[in-house]
């Protein structure tokens, strides 16, 4: 899917040369349309996170259905 998405660590990497403040990783975990397994992009959020020394409140991820305030 390379093609039309990128992966999480290079979500993570877009963040950083962005000099954002604040993402939100989203369009995942509502279909399964690759042969990722469902929760894999998140797990690798996670760790492309950790790697890169971002935190929770830098890039979130969203849960389904979840209400957040800006």
């Amino acid at each position: 899917m390379s093609d039309v998405h990128i992966n999480p660590e290079e979500a993570i990497l877009i963040h950083q040369h962005l000099n954002s403040k604040f993402s939100i990783g989203s369009h995942f975990e509502t279909f399964q349309l690759a042969d990722d397994k469902f929760d894999q992009s998140r797990t690798e959020l996670d760790t492309a996170r950790a790697k890169f020394n971002i935190s929770l409140n830098e890039f979130i991820t969203p849960n389904i259905g979840g209400v957040y305030r800006f």
